[in-house]
């Protein structure tokens, strides 16, 4: 893992790796990277603005590691956890958000997902929400017949928003 966060503070990408989605659009790769030789670095002034680092978000001193942030990319982990695990480690994860911060989140159960959000006054960003649902479920085929499976997407459901939503702002 600490190869994936050693490459995130490298800040420097293939272009396999920038364009890896159909999402990624030139207008965005223009204002995010310069180019060097056959790489795309992120922009000086973007990169101040951004720290990684790897944490146990199941401590319950993770706010004591971590300074509170604007933004929070907590995907595809907890999942893996069991369910008490998995409240916990939300909840950690929901200290360390900023007033009017967004915690980035998948890999969540749906039931789970919905309360823990409720309960931690996180209101859903209604944007792009089945485009971006049709992308994390590229990770989660195999749906019911695996643990880590993404249900398919339904605006019928109650609270379809707040259930497949990937995005979530501090309220």
């Amino acid at each position: 893992m600490l190869s994936i966060i050693d490459k995130a503070r490298s800040a420097r990408y293939t272009q396999e790796e920038v364009f890896n989605t159909e999402f990624v659009t030139t207008e965005f790769v223009n204002a995010t990277f310069d180019r060097e030789s056959d790489l795309y670095v992120i922009k000086p002034d973007l990169r101040r603005s951004v720290h990684f680092d790897v944490a146990d978000a199941l401590s319950p001193e993770l706010g004591e590691r971590l300074e509170a942030a604007d933004i929070v990319y907590a995907q595809h982990f907890l999942i893996h956890l069991k369910r008490h695990q998995a409240i916990t480690a939300f909840n950690n994860i929901c200290r360390l958000l900023n007033p009017r911060a967004a915690l980035f989140i998948a890999g969540i159960e749906h039931d789970m997902l919905i309360n823990l959000t409720r309960r931690n006054n996180l209101v859903p960003l209604a944007y792009k929400v089945e485009e971006i649902q049709k992308e994390v479920g590229v990770y989660g085929k195999g749906w019911p017949y695996v643990y880590w499976g993404c249900e398919p997407f339904l605006t019928v459901r109650k609270d379809w928003q707040r259930r497949y939503c990937t995005v979530f702002l501090k309220s």
